[in-house]
């Protein structure tokens, strides 16, 4: 079989597609896996607590995690929470995903700040 100088162009214009998306795909899946470990960072916060019985106020340390739209009951009490910027990036930049910017945003869209003393 006699390869022709169109041929041959046609398959190295070829290559190059495949190579690239290949590589776009890989790189997808890297800033998933990091987006989705960044996000998911839990945050441990000092909260005064008042006992009605001792009449007192006592120290308890609350360990908050990141909610989203689907898993509301995360959301701890005593914590304010806001919007992630960092978020908001990730799934951004990983739309093609898809997947992994429904899970972005269903389970680590508001990150905690700080604590609430009531």
């Amino acid at each position: 079989m006699r390869h022709t100088k169109r041929t041959i162009k046609m398959n190295k214009i070829v290559k190059r597609i495949v190579g690239g998306a290949i590589s776009t795909i890989l790189l997808l899946i890297a800033l998933s896996i990091i987006g989705i470990m960044v996000v998911s960072q839990s945050k441990e916060y000092s909260v005064s607590v008042y006992n009605n019985v001792t009449h007192s106020y006592s120290t308890k340390v609350v360990r908050a995690y990141p909610y989203g739209v689907f898993d509301p009951e995360q959301k701890v009490k005593n914590v304010q929470y806001r919007v992630s910027t960092t978020a908001i990036v990730f799934a951004i930049l990983t739309v093609p995903t898809i997947i992994t910017t429904v899970a972005i945003i269903g389970w680590y869209l508001y990150e905690p700040v700080q604590a609430i003393n009531q």
